[in-house]
């Protein structure tokens, strides 16, 4: 069944939010009907696209906005939640300003116009003792003290310390000086401006983008595509080729599990009579897309997972002949080793 169909159904049993990866979105909305495909396909293209805007030397400011404002109308259409939608924005906003900030701090580049210019840092690291400090540490502690409390504390030795640096009342004793990094300055310019806007607008789409996907994407999509491929692995070029029944569409994973390491094994190697051969296992279901039976099969010091399929296999059959009365079937135990090649090409896990 395809997308549309099965929102056709969900929409006839009266169903209106469906599962995705984060939380559900609502099953008629537009972007409900895309495969993960093509909104993967589409998110990567556009994302190379975003790429190109980005770039410091010839930045797109205008394509950056178009594409950021389309992939926040599309998170609009994902049909997610309004309040986890509100939740996001009021995430993301925040992050992006910051984001800004720091682009202009990091890229100095002073480009036609220089609009404001402040150092903020001069390279040195200082260490030192001052009033401010005294008021942030000593204020809260004698609150705390006094009121056995410690939130408002901390709010007033945080506001004392301000005003003493704000009233120029700050005296305080260097105890050493560590030159550490370079100068930094805050360079507000026509340039980096634009680059920066750029880059904010371009990471914002990324991230809306992202969501989108994320929050469409039905677990259906990934199960089904899961589902194929344990189907493979019993009845295509698989190593679970023994657990095949014609007619069941029985789905499945061999696998081992390690006793010891292969250095450990070959260092204990006479030294002890314990069995340190691998651990085989197989997990199964039949039939594929609507099961009736599902299990595993833990094989101990079978070597490999192949080996337990022949077991799953009869449980299977078993489990089949009775649901339809039909005579139990006989367990044809699984062939030894020197099967391998002419049975599982090869294969062993």
């Amino acid at each position: 069944m395809n997308a549309a169909a099965a929102s056709a159904a969900h929409q006839r049993e009266g169903i209106r939010y469906v599962r995705t990866f984060l939380f559900s979105m609502q099953i008629d909305s537009p972007l409900a009907r895309l495969h993960i495909a093509t909104k993967f396909i589409g998110v990567l293209l556009i994302s190379l696209v975003i790429v190109r805007q980005m770039s410091m030397h010839d930045p797109d400011p205008a394509g950056a906005v178009v594409l950021a404002v389309l992939s926040l109308v599309a998170l609009l259409m994902s049909g997610a939640l309004v309040w986890l939608f509100r939740s996001y924005l009021f995430v993301i906003f925040p992050m992006l300003t910051m984001l800004f900030i720091t682009w202009l701090i990091f890229n100095p580049d002073r480009g036609t116009q220089v609009y404001l210019e402040r150092q903020l840092y001069d390279g040195t690291l200082t260490l030192a003792l001052s009033a401010s400090l005294a008021a942030l540490v000593l204020f809260p502690m004698i609150y705390y003290r006094l009121a056995r409390s410690l939130s408002w504390g901390l709010v007033g030795g945080l506001a004392l310390a301000l005003a003493l640096t704000w009233l120029k009342l700050n005296p305080r004793l260097v105890l050493a000086e560590v030159p550490f990094f370079h100068p930094l300055s805050l360079i507000v310019s026509d340039k980096n401006l634009v680059v920066a806007a750029t880059k904010v607008f371009g990471y914002a789409t990324m991230v809306f983008l992202s969501l989108t996907l994320v929050m469409t994407t039905r677990d259906a999509e990934t199960l089904a595509a899961i589902r194929d491929g344990l189907w493979m692995a019993v009845n295509a070029a698989g190593t679970a080729r023994r657990a095949r029944i014609p007619g069941r569409d029985v789905a499945g994973k061999t696998g081992t599990a390690q006793v010891i390491s292969v250095q450990g094994r070959q260092r204990a190697a006479g030294q002890t009579d314990r069995d340190l051969r691998d651990h085989g296992w197989f997990v199964f279901l039949a039939p594929r897309d609507n099961p009736r039976i599902a299990g595993v099969v833990f094989a101990e010091h079978a070597e490999h997972g192949y080996l337990a399929a022949p077991i799953a296999r009869h449980v299977m059959e078993t489990y089949f002949a009775k649901l339809e009365g039909r005579p139990l079937p006989q367990f044809v135990p699984a062939q030894p080793a020197a099967a391998i090649a002419e049975d599982n090409g090869g294969e062993h896990r």
